[in-house]
């Protein structure tokens, strides 16, 4: 029985990432929320590609590098989609080319990925980036790049390691973390949300799906009777951007679908309260008629496009 559960779970994690790949499309395309496509060339300034940051096959970063060394002065790191299995830097070139030919040095970076052979889970991936960030700054600096902030944004998978480090690795940024922006990014991995579960883990089959669900994201082991007590929900806590926020934390933009089947809904709707009750400058925008894609408001899309500006100008100006 266990056993059977347990492939269940891996399987819905594979349809999970399968269909982030097809329905991410839309928000990864260009014109998507104001962000263009660019007609790139070197008179707008250097791209230097696959920056190794550790010893990890998929450790490495792309560097967009504005021509006015002097004026940019800020950071734009970018993480990619993909379900956790799947989804590369190259995915959002047209997005590091949009946001650096703004001025702002951006960057798009690589990190492991759960594959069937592997156990890499989301509590690793979300240290990579971390690590990734600090080889980011360092390269940036080293090419002559005076930073003094950044922000950390992605989409779906990318935008929950993005909230994880605007939210729990911060004060040990290498330049301060200014703004956070996550595009249907899931905010808990909690089960019950994910799934409709009994949030009370009452039956021993709902407690073996929620422990194997947890395990596999956060690669601990977690047991019937830890999904029954709660004590699951410590476990989760590194990698539930939810329950990482404190009052310190940077001004955030959340943009979700209503409709979303593939990461639900529900799994945010924590986030939404937190962000109030802490006291955040933040900003969380509804597609009412859309899923995982996003595709189908085009007015609140262009709403978000123009929050996304809102806050690079506010919180961070290119001087």
């Amino acid at each position: 029985m266990i056993k059977k559960t347990w492939g269940m779970i891996y399987l819905l994690t594979f349809i999970f990432s399968f269909a982030l790949g097809i329905f991410l499309t839309p928000f990864l395309s260009p014109s998507f929320a104001g962000i263009e496509q660019v007609n790139w060339d070197d008179s707008m300034g250097t791209i230097v590609k696959d920056i190794p940051y550790s010893r990890g096959a998929l450790n490495k970063f792309d560097l967009y590098l504005p021509r006015d060394q002097h004026k940019a002065t800020k950071l734009v790191v970018y993480i990619h989609a993909g379900g956790f299995t799947g989804g590369d830097k190259a995915d959002d070139e047209h997005i590091a080319k949009y946001f650096s030919s703004k001025g702002y040095v951006t960057a798009t970076i690589n990190y492991s990925l759960r594959k069937e052979n592997n156990n890499v889970n989301v509590l690793q991936m979300s240290e990579e980036i971390k690590q990734g960030i600090s080889a980011i700054v360092l390269e940036a600096e080293q090419r002559g790049f005076n930073l003094d902030g950044m922000a950390v944004a992605g989409g779906s998978a990318g935008g929950t390691l993005a909230m994880i480090y605007a939210y729990r690795d911060a004060e040990q940024a290498p330049i301060p973390v200014k703004m956070v922006i996550s595009m249907v990014g899931p905010a808990s991995f909690d089960p019950s949300k994910w799934f409709g579960l009994d949030n009370h883990y009452v039956s021993d089959e709902t407690a073996i799906v929620g422990a194997n669900f947890v395990s596999i994201m956060t690669g601990e082991h977690v047991s019937a009777q830890m999904m029954r007590t709660g004590q699951f929900q410590h476990i989760l806590k590194p990698i539930t951007p939810s329950a990482l926020l404190t009052p310190q934390a940077p001004p955030t933009l959340v943009a979700y679908g209503a409709l979303d089947k593939v990461a639900p809904f529900a799994a945010s709707a924590a986030l939404i309260e937190a962000l109030k009750t802490q006291g955040i400058i933040h900003d969380v925008i509804i597609f009412p008629n859309s899923g995982h894609a996003l595709n189908r408001d085009r007015k609140v899309a262009n709403k978000l496009g123009d929050k996304i500006n809102d806050y690079l100008e506010t919180y961070m100006p290119i001087n």
